[in-house]
């Protein structure tokens, strides 16, 4: 079910790694894709989906080469190329990977791709256009071509908040309120 809505400004943080066995950093045969998206399932079936918000190792808008270095990536409707954000994927150390909705047309993109030496994100990019303004729920997808090395992609940990939704959510509404005695 999608639970985030850029207008109630979500911020998400992930800590992750990505590996391809027998070979190290991911290579044009491996793509990760790390952040939010509007499909249910992670379509298409491989490749960046049509609509999301988030970082990768793709170099290219549909998402079919991956590279050995990080990019930032907001796609709305298949359109909107990855930037990149200057740093290297590292298979041996965590990467922190930050998501910082400042309005429904303004994300920022932060990264540190080396957490082991201490935590110290840089801005990657702001992006202004292509933003995704439907529902969005976590995305956390790995394509692999045939015939190559297997990936990895460890998950420390996915963090995320937002303020509250607006008037409309029966759910939040209809709740009694909490009693404390």
């Amino acid at each position: 079910n999608a639970m985030f809505d850029v207008d109630n400004l979500p911020v998400i943080y992930m800590k992750v790694r990505l590996s391809v066995a027998g070979a190290g950093v991911p290579d044009t045969d491996h793509q990760f894709f790390m952040g939010l998206t509007d499909a249910v399932a992670a379509g298409p079936a491989s490749g960046a989906p049509l609509d999301w918000l988030g970082f990768t190792n793709t170099s290219d808008g549909p998402g079919a080469t991956g590279t050995g270095d990080w990019y930032a990536q907001a796609r709305d409707a298949s359109t909107g190329n990855p930037v990149s954000c200057g740093v290297a994927v590292s298979e041996t150390n965590f990467s922190l990977l930050i998501i910082k909705v400042r309005a429904n047309n303004s994300v920022d993109m932060l990264i540190d791709a080396n957490v082991s030496d201490g935590i110290s994100p840089t801005l990657c990019t702001t992006f202004t256009s292509n933003i995704e303004q439907t529902d969005m729920s976590a995305l956390f997808k790995v394509d692999f071509d045939a015939n190559s090395n297997a990936p990895s992609l460890e998950i420390d940990y996915f963090r995320a908040w937002q303020d509250d939704a607006d008037g409309d959510n029966q759910a939040l509404e209809s709740e009694p309120p909490l009693v404390v005695d």
